[in-house]
């Protein structure tokens, strides 16, 4: 057994782990930055993820070495079909073409205009979960709290 079947091994057994404990990612994350400190690796499947955890390396990462650290990891050939030949924002490699979709992205799809004129989808979004809610506390005497809510209103 090599290092790399090793290290495979123990990122598997960390992912087990979180699955198994059902805990939002950043507790386990937490977790793991008192054990291996601000910076460290971690392999989910066949990608190998940097995790960093201290506001002033990923500032040194992100903003004085943007470019740096812009561009995606090489695509598997699946996604290469779904990436629409690498012309989307969330697809295309950093650079001319990137900063093109992206302010055409900044402009036109989440300019305040638009946002606001999508405003009644949350709404709505907004008086279901409510309805939900009210409607559980109603049959139980109490509302289930949500810990981590995927949707951001």
């Amino acid at each position: 057994m090599d290092v790399n079947d090793v290290l495979l091994l123990a990122s598997a057994v960390v992912l087990g782990l979180v699955i198994l404990q059902r805990r939002p990612f950043m507790y386990v994350v937490r977790d793991l930055r008192e054990k291996y400190g601000p910076i460290f690796t971690m392999r989910m499947g066949q990608r190998t993820l940097v995790i960093v955890t201290d506001a002033d390396l990923i500032h040194d990462a992100l903003v004085k070495q943007g470019p740096m650290f812009a561009s995606r990891p090489a695509d598997s050939p699946i996604r290469l079909l779904f990436s629409v030949g690498k012309c989307t924002v969330n697809s295309a490699p950093y650079g001319p073409l990137w900063r093109a979709l992206r302010r055409n992205f900044v402009a036109e799809i989440v300019s305040p205009q638009r946002v606001k004129g999508f405003s009644w989808i949350r709404e709505w979004a907004m008086g279901n979960h409510l309805r939900r809610i009210r409607a559980e506390h109603a049959k139980t005497g109490a509302g289930r709290m949500m810990a981590s809510c995927p949707l951001t209103i």
